[in-house]
């Protein structure tokens, strides 16, 4: 529910490609025509095309999926949006686990431009990033295995698609250590696009348990080979 100019909503897995924002709060826009939006964070401003439903309802489409990336935006995180005009607005992102609020692993290469005037960031549009995409896992109950369960872990729609995983049956995950672990992976299209890991995530998880404690965090970066390779590869960080 939308209260003044400010909204809440909180990430789950089919709000990684688009967001709608919420009915309550859409009434309050009814006068906006901007058929784009533009989201700002601390670091930085992220542009985004816009469009309403059958409802009139508010959807962030394009550019969406790359603001949750850059964001390392997880199930369960939440989203304060406070609205400052024209479909403008101010952004803070919250760590589902610690409820403090989250930084962004990507730097600025992925937002609009700060130092151009309006007229150019609009016909340069946002700056593709070159830095090699990465997601951070965090270890819950739910992804530690034991004696009677083999859990699945989901990797974020908008990094499988960018790293074109829908395409490959394994990856292979490579410690600080420098062990390569290959994991199989479950591709699935309905009833909304997700990739998971499975087999293999127990003989990585073992072998770098002092690292994988519950509340603990590992990030996860794509390698720079895997886009010449069958099998991506990523690298973890603890």
């Amino acid at each position: 529910m939308a209260f003044g100019t400010k909204f809440v909503n909180i990430m789950m897995p089919d709000l990684m490609e688009r967001m709608k924002v919420p009915s309550a709060y859409c009434e309050k826009l009814q006068q906006e025509k901007s058929r784009k939006a533009v989201l700002k964070t601390p670091k930085g401003s992220w542009e985004m095309k816009v469009r309403r439903d059958d409802d009139g309802d508010i959807v962030f489409e394009d550019g969406w999926p790359r603001f949750a990336r850059d964001h390392a935006l997880n199930d369960r995180d939440f989203l304060a949006f406070e609205h400052t005009g024209n479909l403008h607005f101010d952004v803070v992102v919250c760590d589902a686990r610690t409820a403090c609020e989250k930084k962004p692993i990507a730097d600025c290469r992925n937002a609009m431009p700060q130092n151009q005037d309006k007229g150019k960031a609009e016909k340069k549009g946002v700056i593709e990033s070159q830095i090699m995409p990465s997601f951070s896992i965090d270890i819950t109950p739910y992804i530690v295995p034991t004696k009677f369960k083999s859990p699945v872990v989901g990797i974020p729609a908008q990094f499988a698609r960018r790293s074109n995983l829908d395409s490959k049956k394994s990856i292979s995950l490579r410690d600080p250590k420098n062990r390569k672990w290959p994991i199989n992976l479950i591709v699935k299209r309905e009833p909304y696009f997700r990739v998971s890991m499975c087999g293999g995530w127990r003989d990585f998880y073992a072998a770098n348990a002092k690292h994988l404690k519950i509340g603990d965090k590992c990030i996860l970066h794509l390698n720079s080979t895997s886009s010449t390779s069958k099998t991506a590869a990523l690298d973890v960080e603890f």
